[in-house]
């Protein structure tokens, strides 16, 4: 199994939007193309794990969590049957980076808020293609606002996807 983790998402630039929904808010974390960052996964290999840590100051408030977004590009047809098996947990933490490739939040501190197959319905445009992958949550997760968020994103399907395949 191939296993991913990010670095310190401070200064690494925005493939990533969080939605939260605070009294009907959206609140969009980062922005730009960075790619090949294995965030949230990476299609090109066989299973795919990874977690990220945003800071408090970058989300800029607290409330309920019920979907994550992230911007996609698919390239190729294949996408769907070899990268949909998801298990993704939240959580917070007082640190704002991993300071190590072993440095992982245990991930039974952390809550696991969808487990499922991506649907079809969840991309923005018709595969392939680009734009936004919305997950809703199956547990809403009760973000404080004071600690700093742990995105934890397993993918569970054996075979790869096309080397265009990314999310930025």
């Amino acid at each position: 199994q191939s296993m991913f983790k990010s670095k310190t998402l401070i200064g690494l630039g925005g493939f990533l939007l969080a939605v939260c929904l605070l009294p009907g808010v959206i609140i969009q974390i980062g922005n730009g193309s960075l790619t090949n960052q294995c965030l949230p996964v990476e299609p090109l290999v066989n299973y795919s794990y990874s977690q990220s840590i945003w800071t408090s100051s970058e989300i800029g408030c607290g409330g309920y969590i019920s979907a994550l977004a992230f911007q996609y590009i698919v390239t190729g047809n294949i996408f769907l049957p070899y990268t949909n098996d998801f298990s993704i947990y939240l959580g917070e933490v007082t640190r704002d980076r991993f300071h190590s490739i072993t440095d992982w939040v245990p991930l039974d501190s952390l809550q696991l808020v969808f487990q499922g197959a991506l649907q079809t319905e969840w991309f923005s445009s018709v595969l392939p293609g680009q734009g936004w992958l919305t997950l809703p949550l199956s547990t809403v997760y009760n973000y404080n606002g004071l600690g700093n968020l742990v995105i934890a994103v397993d993918e569970n399907r054996q075979g790869n996807s096309n080397t265009g395949d990314d999310f930025y």
